[in-house]
């Protein structure tokens, strides 16, 4: 499962969050990706990502306790303090998030969608 993680309208958050990710001692072995928008910089609301690839549920949980960690060290704008998480499309964003909320969060964004459910029989295939 791949999770988007961005820090909307500071590419400098990013980056140190992206950095942060790659030290924590729950995150340091999860592949992650660094993405700038098209052009290489952030600009006009465009997101630059962390996407994150999880595989188990200790993966979900480690990095809901490095995203609080590294909340919990800046003390800045509101902008470092906010996350926008996403996942196929399901877009979540956390403001002043404690590390249980935060597992919350990605804990649903990595549950599976509820299978479709059967389709009803038209009455015009074969009968029993």
């Amino acid at each position: 499962m791949r999770i988007q993680i961005g820090v909307p309208g500071d590419a400098l958050a990013s980056s140190q969050l992206h950095a942060h990710l790659r030290r924590h001692p729950d995150t340091r072995r999860l592949p992650l990706e660094h993405q700038l928008p098209a052009g290489g910089t952030s600009e006009m609301g465009a997101l630059d990502t962390i996407t994150a690839v999880l595989d188990s549920g200790v993966g979900v949980g480690g990095l809901a306790v490095a995203l609080a960690a590294w909340r919990t060290q800046r003390r800045g704008t509101r902008a470092e303090r906010t996350l926008r998480l996403e996942r196929d499309g399901q877009v979540v964003t956390l403001t002043g998030y404690t590390p249980e909320e935060a597992e919350r969060v990605l804990r649903t964004l990595a549950a599976d969608p509820a299978p479709a459910p059967a389709p009803e029989p038209d009455g015009d295939g074969p009968r029993p």
